[in-house]
C-alpha cells in the first residue's frame, strides 16, 4: 500500500478520532478519490523502451 493509503487507512480506523458523521462523510470521499487516483496510476510506467 502506499503511504497515503496507509496513513488514510489509519484515520479510518482510529478508535477515538474522526468518529463523527462529518470526519466519516470526508474520509469516504477522500478515500472514494484516493482509489481512482491510485488505480489509474497503477497503469503508468516509468520506463519506455521507445525513448
Amino acid at each position: 500500500m502506499l503511504v497515503h493509503g496507509k496513513n488514510l487507512e489509519q484515520k479510518e480506523n482510529h478508535k477515538t478520532k474522526y468518529r463523527d458523521e462529518e470526519s466519516r462523510h470526508y474520509l469516504a470521499e477522500i478515500r472514494a478519490r484516493y482509489n481512482e487516483w491510485k488505480s489509474k496510476g497503477e497503469f503508468l510506467t516509468a520506463w519506455r523502451e521507445d525513448f
